[in-house]
């Protein structure tokens, strides 16, 4: 084995050296594919880099990213930018350069799809390097990039570097892309390292698998490992974070979500019904968002009004259609109309003449909806055109006479918060836009807990009783830094991956069995094929991809329409 191991690398570094021109010297980097056969083609351009700019200055910049925590993630990021400047030169020298690169791209595409690496592996990957690299292989075999989230289109296409001449144009052109994607900035003091604010698309898989702590300024700080003392995530935090194992009370620090919407008493009982089995040990919290609304979410709802206004009157006018469909005659007692016999003794008894039977239409839907916004940190990318697109929903909802309410969840070191963004007695949807997504997102503990509002909560939780909907805004991917519990307490395994999803799952069944009618609304930056097949573990046939705010008023009417015609 480490026989083959060595052949390979002797392999590997003969086709740099090929490349470059030279022999003898250490290669910086040597590429190879899943199963341990060396890449020709990357091989080929780390050759190629050597060859036209200088090797030692390049390695000199490429060591001062290996300073910061993620120094995978941004040299990954830089080579890709180094392919492109050396391509053009390469392919002069190297001809077959491109039968190589359409290889490579085959064989990176079939290793992606096929092998079988772990949830949180392809989360990170496919924020950033693996989903660029796919990009690239896409368009090198005539294919479309595929890249739908903003930032990773604009990081995409500022990595077509130019072919220019010197090294000291080259990373000249590759600090201004990692600054401006990663705003980077080095650090002086007696601990010199890369300081990074990244990206909300980043950070959305980042804090899946990161250990971080909630501070009350929101910004989220890695704990421990390299990096400055400040955290490689966002400034110091003052003040503490949540946490079970917070000295003192663990509700410390709940006032960033809102008042509490219970009682401490009554919030414990919910608390002991719904936190058991895999969720011993778990807290759960009710609070209620105050005031206009986040900033953010409102400046992005006005610039993108007018798509906004032309969805909610779209998917208004088809959940009204959906009202009539399902809309019962009432039978009322009255004094005029069918006589109904049962009632004739109510004349001389009672003096009661509505003896007769009429018939009436419900002024309301036969349901109510509840919408559940998914408010983890893997949202924040998204956070704006979520608060908007609930917004849409609630409206749109309201104008068909369909009776709304809106929760959103969070999880943040053990603390499972729901918090109430409307009630059905509300009539504006403002409170919507105070949507914040920040933390983890234990999904079946929220669908617990929801479970027992809708069940036990009283009146205050459902405008009817006839049939309850629940509309669920996610992105099919739970994770939480506390882990399923086992039947003596201890935990066994961490809520990620195939685990959470399953236990999603489970949570998703018993409120389907409780008569409530569950229905996904999945947006994601997370790879299509990890997305749809968590939503169908998680919700079956009950759900719909939605990919952009224009497609919000087909999808939710058509799923409305289908699942409570059927009913």
């Amino acid at each position: 084995m480490a026989s083959s191991r060595e052949a390979a690398r002797r392999r590997a570094r003969n086709q740099v050296w090929t490349a470059a021109g030279a022999y003898g010297f250490a290669p910086g980097f040597l590429a190879f594919f899943r199963d341990g056969t060396p890449d020709a083609y990357l091989n080929a351009i780390v050759g190629f880099v050597h060859r036209f700019y200088d090797a030692k200055k390049i390695m000199a910049w490429l060591d001062g990213l290996h300073e910061s925590v993620f120094s995978d993630t941004l040299t990954d990021v830089a080579w890709l930018g180094m392919e492109s400047a050396v391509f053009p030169n390469a392919l002069e020298v190297a001809p077959a350069l491109a039968g190589m690169q359409r290889e490579h791209a085959k064989r990176f595409l079939v290793d992606l799809k096929d092998v079988d690496i772990s949830m949180q592996e392809r989360m990170v990957n496919a924020s950033v390097v693996q989903t660029l690299k796919a990009a690239r292989c896409r368009e090198v075999l005539g294919q479309d990039a595929g890249l739908r989230n903003p930032w990773d289109h604009g990081l995409y296409e500022a990595l077509k570097l130019p072919p220019v001449r010197t090294t000291e144009e080259l990373t000249a052109e590759l600090d201004d892309v990692l600054h401006r994607y990663f705003r980077m900035r080095m650090l002086v003091g007696h601990r010199r390292a890369w300081h990074i604010a990244l990206p909300e698309a980043m950070l959305a898989a980042l804090r899946r698998v990161l250990p971080v702590q909630l501070v009350q300024d929101d910004a989220p700080t890695r704990q421990g490992g390299r990096g400055t003392d400040e955290g490689v995530m966002g400034a110091s935090g003052t003040a503490a974070f949540l946490g079970r194992k917070h000295a003192g009370d663990w509700r410390r620090g709940l006032a960033l979500f809102g008042a509490p919407y219970f009682s401490e008493t009554r919030r414990a009982e919910i608390e002991a019904d719904v936190c058991v089995g895999s969720h011993a040990g778990a807290h759960v919290y009710f609070a209620r968002a105050e005031g206009a609304g986040n900033e953010t979410n409102l400046a992005w709802a006005e610039e993108h009004a007018v798509v906004l206004r032309q969805a909610q009157r779209e998917l208004a006018a088809r959940l009204k259609n959906v009202v009539d469909v399902t809309r019962q005659p009432l039978a009322v007692a009255a004094k005029r109309g069918r006589l109904h016999a049962s009632r004739a003794w109510r004349v001389a008894a009672l003096q009661d003449a509505r003896v007769f039977q009429s018939v009436e239409e419900e002024l309301y839907a036969s349901f109510d909806v509840t919408l559940l916004l998914d408010a983890s940190a893997s949202r924040e990318s998204q956070q704006a055109r979520i608060a908007a697109e609930a917004r849409l929903v609630a409206e749109s909802l309201q104008a068909a006479t369909i009776p709304v309410q809106c929760w959103s969840f969070a999880s943040v070191r053990g603390v499972t918060v729901l918090t109430s963004l409307k009630s059905f007695e509300e009539r504006t949807t403002r409170r919507i836009a105070a949507y914040i997504a920040r933390g983890w997102n234990r999904d079946g503990l929220a669908l617990r807990a929801l479970s027992y509002l809708l069940e036990r909560g009283g009146r205050s939780f459902v405008a009817t009783s006839k049939r309850h909907v629940v509309l669920m805004l996610t992105d099919a991917h739970p994770g939480d830094d506390l882990g399923l519990a086992r039947a003596d307490g201890l935990l066994e395994r961490s809520y990620m991956g195939r685990a959470a999803v399953d236990d999603a799952a489970e949570s998703a069944r018993a409120l389907r069995k409780s008569g409530v009618q569950l229905i996904g609304l999945v947006e994601s930056v997370f790879p299509g094929e990890e997305t749809d097949g968590a939503a169908q573990t998680i919700f079956g046939t009950q759900f719909v991809r939605v990919r952009a705010v224009e497609e919000l008023a087909k999808k939710a009417g058509t799923v409305l329409e289908r699942e409570l015609a059927a009913r």
